[in-house]
């Protein structure tokens, strides 16, 4: 079965629309890689205007943080290596 996207390749992946359970392959590997690649920019890009926004309206309170942990080297014991402000994306 050839793609539905394409046409030309041969289908070795289940449709996304067709629900969780679909069993026929029905898109090809190239066009499924790039569905979820413009799915990913599409994301990334939402968000990034989100959080401009939210830097732009009166500055942001800096409310939501985040404190992102790095192993210490050569130890088992994690240390907190730095914050981040999870609405505008600061780094303090």
């Amino acid at each position: 079965m050839k793609c539905i996207i394409c046409g030309e390749n041969e289908a070795t992946i289940p449709d996304r629309n067709e629900g969780p359970w679909g069993k026929r392959k029905k898109v090809c590997k190239e066009c499924h890689t790039n569905r979820l690649r413009n799915d990913f920019i599409g994301i990334l890009e939402i968000e990034r205007k989100r959080r401009q926004t939210a830097a732009e309206q009166e500055g942001c309170p800096h409310k939501n943080i985040q404190t992102a942990w790095s192993y210490i080297p050569g130890e088992c014991v994690k240390q907190p290596d730095y914050e981040q402000c999870v609405d505008c994306g600061e780094i303090f």
